[in-house]
C-alpha cells in the first residue's frame, strides 16, 4: 500500500513538472509507472538468484524502484514542448 502511494505522489509530481514545461504529462506518468515495475522485478529477480531472502529480497527491489526514480524525473526534466515548423 505504502508504495501505491509513493507511486501516486511521483505521478503527480512528474505531471507537475510536465505541465510546468509545457509538454503533456500522461507520457511521463506512464513511463514511471513502467520502469518502477520493471526496476522493481528485475531487481528483486537478481536478490534473489544472489541467494538472498526475505526482507533483503524486499530490499533490493525497492532499491530499485527507487532508481527508476532518477530515469523518470531526468526524463521530464529535459522534455522540451514540440515547436511548430513553419511553412
Amino acid at each position: 500500500m505504502a508504495e501505491l502511494i509513493a507511486l501516486w505522489i511521483v505521478c503527480k509530481n512528474i505531471g507537475a513538472i510536465a505541465r510546468s514545461r509545457s509538454v503533456p504529462a500522461q507520457p511521463f506518468q506512464i513511463r514511471a509507472v513502467i520502469l518502477w515495475i520493471v526496476f522493481e522485478v528485475t531487481c528483486a529477480l537478481i536478490a534473489a538468484a544472489l541467494g538472498m531472502k526475505g526482507v533483503l529480497v524486499y530490499v533490493a527491489a525497492l532499491a530499485g524502484a527507487l532508481f527508476s526514480l532518477r530515469f523518470s524525473f531526468n526524463a521530464v526534466r529535459v522534455a522540451s514542448p514540440k515547436r511548430d515548423l513553419p511553412g
